[in-house]
């Protein structure tokens, strides 16, 4: 699993380095194990192309792909932490529009199914 992420992100993975992608930069990595990132559950992942007033900076870190096997079959669990936070939330007086809160979560998948924790 570790070659797949080295030859996707074309970096050699470091644990002692924190990663920092964007959605559209992991995208090629989920695909690659079969899971959708747009449909699966991650909070306002669909909004990152809208107008900047509807649009979310999307980040997922410390991606970990573990093959565990379990009664003989062989299953892929994903972790890692997910941030989300509006490109514009609000304007000042010099029509200038202002980043909104950002939001983490602690995620993994395990069977198709997204579990978030916020944190």
């Amino acid at each position: 699993m570790k070659n797949l992420i080295q030859k996707l992100l074309g970096k050699k993975e470091d644990i002692e380095v924190r990663t920092r992608l964007s959605a559209d930069k992991i995208k090629p990595f989920f695909e690659s194990i079969g899971v959708d990132i747009e449909n699966i559950g991650f909070p306002n992942i669909e909004t990152r192309h809208s107008i900047p007033t509807m649009s979310h900076y999307i980040n997922f870190d410390n991606v970990r792909a573990t093959p565990l096997e379990k009664n003989g079959t062989l299953k892929t669990i994903i972790t890692g932490d997910y941030t989300e936070q509006a490109m514009a939330s609000y304007q000042d007086k010099s029509f200038g529009w202002h980043p909104g809160s950002q939001f983490s979560y602690s995620f993994r998948i395990e069977d198709g199914r997204l579990t978030l924790k916020r944190r």
